[in-house]
């Protein structure tokens, strides 16, 4: 069974409703781990992208209304680096994230897997 933290439920229900921009990810670590410092942060929602990106849950598109090609993969995490602590910030326009239909098949798979309905933990 696929493990989940609450963090990631929370980031999957959310992001399965309609794309989300790139810092909104901080914006969940941010609010599921309150204490932590910004070094911190950048770290947990840099792990959170890479785990779904090795899933093959994530593809990335540029900002609303711009041109330019879809990036999955480790092309998302390249940039992520590339852009570094501003990834981070809403003020500064990057990419969007939206999910791949594996990541909705496998979610919906594991939240069945046991029979209880439940997404996976």
């Amino acid at each position: 069974m696929m493990e989940m933290s609450k963090l990631e439920i929370d980031f999957f229900g959310d992001i399965a409703q309609a794309p989300h921009d790139l810092w909104e990810v901080y914006q969940f670590v941010r609010y599921h781990h309150p204490g932590a410092s910004e070094k911190q942060v950048l770290r947990i929602g840099r792990e959170l992208l890479t785990k779904w990106v090795e899933r093959g849950w994530l593809r990335a598109f540029p900002e609303m209304g711009a041109l330019g090609p879809v990036l999955s993969g480790d092309e998302i995490l390249t940039f992520i680096d590339k852009v570094g602590a501003q990834a981070a910030t809403p003020q500064r326009k990057t990419i969007r994230l939206d999910l791949t239909e594996k990541a909705h098949r496998e979610f919906i798979t594991g939240a069945r897997g046991e029979g209880d309905g439940v997404p996976p933990k």
